[in-house]
């Protein structure tokens, strides 16, 4: 594998991953998003819906307050009593074309009203007609601040219709609109809220989705991703046993607990013989199988409790603990056959290799790991210069 194939195999699952991460993050963001600006629409309505029944119910005060003053006006002529009904059925007038703004705006616009028809029958429907009503009422009200004062009791029965349309039916009109608004109202903010509620339940079933789906296989790669690293932190990649690094970790501690237990322990180094004249005649893939050969045949003859590395190019070195001198000469030696005895299979050939071996066992003093290590070098040197294909001790 060479540094380009590990960039792409560290890189592509971090991409993948990275890639779900975010799409799951966009998805929750804009339900977040969604319930936020519903959020919102809810909060604008309520504002609106306690604007509109404020200037709806206000009708009804001021269709009172004129009715008050200007019979005030006509009994007493005060000034005070004209400017105050005046400034009411102006502020009527006013109220009235705020709350159908919208509706004349569309109508101009050759658009359908936004007034329900419930709504628009309050208003302009002949048993109700609001807009009709209210506007003969301020057109009475401003005839009779118009005149001069007079005592009420000889005005006309007709010039007072005011007074009576200020108790029915424009008040009862008037408290319709002011209750149909109220309903209309309500009902749309608890619509908003219901969508709310279904964007807040999509939103939750996505993340259970997510989680389940998602990150649940997220973290499973991210945990296999991390088991991976370690796992190449520890191993050759070309053998898949331990590399030089992890070997001395744990060789230090097995030989310590030996020393301590007052056990021996043994080196075995192991090197394949003419490995340079493998690779010139039959390619590197050849010598790869070759390291891959040896290191399977000679796992396959070890305790579990024995550490196999390799430690570099084609020589590999085993720990026995707890073995001697003379257990570890005897394993070598039957590895050594067993790797002789059994041909490599490059491109349909079949190639005897063979291995040379040194050994070497701790005593009870203070040998290091290195020291061992150099030991059994020592004598693979001796077996590769006085033949190769032994074992030496």
């Amino acid at each position: 594998m060479n540094d380009e194939q590990t960039s792409d195999t560290i890189h592509n699952p971090r991409r993948m991953m990275t890639r779900i991460y975010v799409i799951s993050l966009s998805i929750i963001a804009l339900l977040a998003i969604a319930a936020h600006m519903l959020l919102n629409s809810v909060i604008e309505q309520q504002l609106q819906t306690g604007k509109i029944i404020n200037i709806s119910g206000q009708q009804r005060m001021l269709t009172q307050r004129a009715t008050l003053f200007t019979l005030d006006y006509l009994e007493t002529g005060s000034s005070d009593a004209k400017r105050t009904a005046q400034q009411a059925i102006d502020q009527m007038i006013s109220n009235h074309q705020a709350l159908l703004s919208e509706h004349y705006k569309a109508l101009s616009n050759n658009q359908p009203s936004g007034l329900s028809n419930d709504m628009l029958n309050l208003y302009f429907n002949k048993d109700n007609n609001v807009d009709k009503q209210l506007a003969h009422f301020v057109s009475l009200i401003s005839d009779t601040l118009a005149s001069p004062p007079r005592n009420i009791e000889v005005f006309s029965s007709e010039n007072l219709e005011f007074k009576q349309m200020a108790k029915e039916p424009l008040l009862t009109a008037l408290n319709d609109v002011v209750s149909l608004y109220e309903k209309e109202s309500l009902d749309e903010v608890d619509n908003l809220r219901s969508a709310q509620q279904v964007v807040l339940i999509i939103t939750i079933f996505t993340i259970l989705i997510e989680a389940v789906f998602v990150f649940r296989p997220m973290v499973s790669k991210i945990s296999s991703f991390a088991r991976r690293l370690q796992w190449e932190a520890t191993h050759d990649y070309l053998s898949g046993i331990y590399n030089r690094r992890a070997f001395f970790m744990i060789g230090e501690k097995l030989l310590h607990s030996s020393k301590r237990n007052k056990k021996p322990s043994s080196i075995i180094m192991i090197d394949i013989d003419k490995f340079k004249v493998v690779n010139d005649n039959y390619g590197h893939a050849a010598g790869d199988v070759a390291i891959q050969h040896v290191a399977r045949i000679t796992k396959e003859n070890i305790r579990s409790s024995d550490v196999l590395a390799r430690f570099g190019g084609e020589e590999f070195v085993i720990l026995l603990p707890e073995t001697n001198a003379n257990g570890a000469v005897t394993l070598a030696e039957k590895i050594r056959i067993k790797i002789n005895e059994t041909p490599l299979s490059v491109k349909n050939k079949h190639i005897t290799i063979s291995a040379s071996f040194g050994v070497s066992a701790s005593s009870l003093s203070d040998d290091s790991l290195e020291l061992l290590i150099q030991k059994a070098d020592d004598r693979l040197y001796v077996a590769k210069e006085s033949g190769r294909n032994k074992v030496e001790v």
